[in-house]
């Protein structure tokens, strides 16, 4: 694929780059909440500090239940990956 002759500082990323969707999807008003449940919430409770049910959302809990499930899925993987090594 041919480069166009633009100096390396004027070219960004392109429209498909997952990082640049994920960017755009956290400026979204879920993405933004997403970003509060783990911010406010998760890291909080990792920490051993207290946030009850009164304190958060019905959409915040799922949105926890979710991170909650991926980050165990993830560990699952990793355990995996360490035992075919």
């Amino acid at each position: 694929m041919e480069q166009p002759d633009v100096p390396e500082a004027d070219v960004g990323p392109c429209a498909e780059c997952p990082l640049e969707l994920l960017n755009e999807y956290l400026q979204s008003p879920l993405g933004r909440v997403m970003t509060l449940v783990v911010e406010y919430i998760d890291f909080p409770l990792e920490r051993g500090m207290t946030v009850t049910l009164d304190q958060m959302t019905y959409l915040e809990f799922l949105l926890l239940r979710v991170l909650g499930e991926e980050k165990q899925r993830l560990q699952n993987e990793d355990m995996e990956k360490g035992k075919r090594r």
